[in-house]
């Protein structure tokens, strides 16, 4: 049981690190481009596989963890959590609802083990 639990919270930690590293990769290889206000939209492909990967639970903490860090690192002013950008804000909001909403339907639909 206990083996069964650390393996869960292991496996919740690694997606959380990867979702961390994919936004953190994202954001500072994007950080001059024009077309970086559609990036959040995008980055739900990313959230939905981790969910599918690691669990639907990476993708609860994951999204709000990501769009605070594209937040701080992407959109101005840069390294502060205010976003001036009404864009920016409205797409790290629908980054953060789809990323979950997705994930939970798509879990929902995962294959299900029956006990006989």
């Amino acid at each position: 049981m206990a083996k069964r639990k650390l393996r869960r919270w292991a496996k919740l930690v690694a997606g959380l690190a990867l979702c961390a590293t994919a936004a953190l990769g994202v954001s500072a290889s994007e950080m001059l481009h024009p077309w970086r206000l559609a990036l959040p939209l995008a980055f739900v492909v990313i959230l939905v596989l981790l969910a599918l990967r690691y669990g639907m639970l990476v993708a609860v903490v994951g999204a709000p963890l990501a769009a605070l860090i594209f937040a701080y690192y992407l959109f101005p002013p840069l390294h502060s959590f205010q976003v001036d950008n009404a864009a920016a804000k409205s797409n790290l909001g629908w980054m953060v609802l789809a990323g979950i909403v997705i994930s939970y339907l798509l879990a929902a639909q995962g294959p299900r083990i029956q006990n006989k």
